[in-house]
């Protein structure tokens, strides 16, 4: 238990600083572009409802997949400090995008993030989603409605 205060408590002051990070995004023709991140790449284009070519997902789509990306990982993060034994998190997202004053805004989003968890432990799952739609920067992020579900498997 002492392992499990002394890392929050790091993870806590680490959150409280301010930090900046960077990327640079490079124009590659049509709508396609590439984004560099600590050495990673992240190609986008638009599809070709949208005049793109369709050789990746679109940033919108990237976007809402980063918020998934986020509570998933800020669920296995809780979910470890609490010393829950996983088996597996699938998250799945649906974003609604409308135009509000005239300028595309997503207006709502949904995830449902399923759980498959080693631990009998609901409550202390449930916690863990709690915990994670605490310190997932991207949902604190959007303004728009969120609709958030939580299931839980328990495995053998």
């Amino acid at each position: 238990m002492a392992e499990e205060t002394e890392m929050s408590k790091y993870f806590d002051e680490q959150e409280m600083q301010p930090r900046e990070i960077k990327a640079k995004t490079l124009w590659e023709g049509g709508l396609k572009t590439n984004t560099l991140i600590r050495g990673f790449e992240i190609q986008s284009d638009e599809p070709l409802t949208d005049f793109g070519s369709n050789s990746n997902a679109a940033p919108a789509e990237i976007f809402l997949g980063s918020i998934g990306a986020c509570l998933t990982s800020s669920y296995a993060w809780a979910a470890f400090v609490s010393r829950l034994r996983l088996h597996a998190i699938t998250t799945t997202m649906n974003g609604t995008i409308e135009y509000v004053d005239g300028k595309p805004a997503f207006t709502k989003v949904q995830l449902t993030l399923k759980v498959t968890a080693l631990s009998n432990k609901p409550d202390k799952l449930e916690r863990c989603f709690q915990i994670a739609r605490d310190k997932c920067l991207l949902l604190n992020t959007i303004d728009c409605e969120k609709q958030l579900e939580l299931k839980i498997k328990i495995s053998e």
